[in-house]
């Protein structure tokens, strides 16, 4: 026989969120790390790797990852926001701001950017930095989570320049207030395409 009452089930898809695996203080901050590393002004594809050295002579500070320009930008880990800038617009080259202090730190060439105090599960304190966003999606005093969304890949500051390899998040993160290799901290290997 056939019961009259029908039971519906809707399934509702997991919010999409970037790999992770917390316990062992790794995570993405975008969903789809596929697009590897940037490309950036000095040659060689791995230029947008922590240390590399670039013809002007400065190493590079962090760790440029490819993606379109509007592309979210995820929390890597637990953090509390201590600093947001969203002045600045992907129209205009960054060589066009006054670098003087600008209300958003005095670094122009990082255009729109966040800083985050984060913790990993371990306890260990890291300072993560997001730099080139279209858009900042989190204020000062925000406490996030891993995987909420902050805000959105852009190409402000000097990832305007032709020269840069094009949008992409560039990432700072810091142990004890020094620089750290950005890779350590990912799920997702990076590759060089």
């Amino acid at each position: 026989s056939v019961n009259p009452l029908r039971h519906i089930i809707i399934l509702i898809p997991a919010k999409d969120k970037p790999k992770s695996d917390l316990a062992n203080g790794k995570a993405d901050p975008l969903l789809d790390m596929s697009n590897g590393i940037c490309p950036t002004p000095g040659g060689g594809i791995a230029g947008g790797r922590f240390g590399y050295k670039r013809n002007s002579g400065k190493t590079h500070q962090g760790l440029d990852l490819k993606a379109e320009v509007g592309t979210n930008v995820y929390a890597m880990f637990d953090c509390t926001i201590t600093l947001t800038c969203d002045k600045y617009s992907s129209d205009v080259p960054w060589g066009k701001y006054d670098d003087v202090y600008d209300g958003c730190n005095k670094i122009s060439a990082a255009g729109n950017r966040i800083w985050m105090d984060c913790i990993l599960p371990s306890g260990e304190k890291l300072l993560i930095k997001y730099f080139h966003l279209k858009s900042v999606d989190v204020k000062v005093g925000d406490q996030i989570k891993s995987g909420d969304l902050v805000g959105t890949v852009g190409k402000t500051g000097s990832a305007y320049s032709v020269d840069s390899g094009g949008p992409h998040l560039h990432i700072e993160i810091y142990r004890g207030g020094k620089r750290v290799d950005p890779e350590q901290f990912l799920y997702t290997p990076v590759n060089n395409n």
